[in-house]
């Protein structure tokens, strides 16, 4: 409930001022793709990189051609990370949240390059469960611990927003589905 209260809150801001760019990614330990670092860093990428961008600027000029020159090869973690440094300057602000991390391939790999884009005017939020190789990547930063109650309000609410608008879903009796919603908080266990 915290992070989505964060991006809600943010997105508010970003529509309010352009001068604030916003890129979020949901790790997701079922798609190959969500928890790959390259993957992270190329969303950010193109979240960050204004629709209005001349095509011809410099910068876009430099990242046509590092997709050019890695079509058969991944870019280099380093290459993406100095692309997220080149666009921020496009903007007073940026805000980068990655949720979920606990759920990518190599977690610690993805916090040392999280690390390194914080910088200047960039801003990293973080989540995750409690897993004690991030939490010693982040020793450094302050840190906030949500409580399970809350986070079981929070799939609470994601469960009944699934009933109510799947297609396949929707059909299903009231009772019915305060029993699956019941059951599945009490099998989340406060769990992501």
């Amino acid at each position: 409930m915290l992070s989505s209260s964060i991006i809600s809150k943010l997105r508010e801001n970003q529509f309010a001022d352009r001068e604030r760019g916003l890129a979020i990614f949901y790790c997701d330990g079922n798609v190959p793709e969500k928890k790959d670092l390259r993957w992270i860093l190329g969303s950010v990428i193109r979240q960050l990189v204004p629709a209005s961008t001349d095509t011809n600027c410099a910068h876009m000029k430099s990242l046509k051609l590092l997709r050019k020159n890695n079509i058969d090869k991944p870019c280099e973690v380093s290459e993406l990370a100095s692309s997220i440094h080149s666009i921020s300057k496009l903007y007073k602000e940026v805000y980068v949240i990655v949720d979920g991390l606990d759920e990518c391939s190599k977690p610690t790999d993805v916090c040392v390059a999280i690390s390194t884009l914080a910088h200047e005017n960039i801003k990293i939020l973080v989540t995750s469960r409690p897993d004690r190789d991030i939490a010693n990547s982040f020793s450094a930063e302050p840190t906030l611990e949500i409580k399970d109650a809350w986070v079981n309000e929070d799939i609470a609410t994601y469960i009944d927003w699934r009933l109510a608008r799947d297609e396949t879903l929707v059909v299903i009796k009231p009772g019915l589905k305060l029993d699956i919603k019941n059951s599945l908080v009490k099998q989340s266990d406060g769990m992501y």
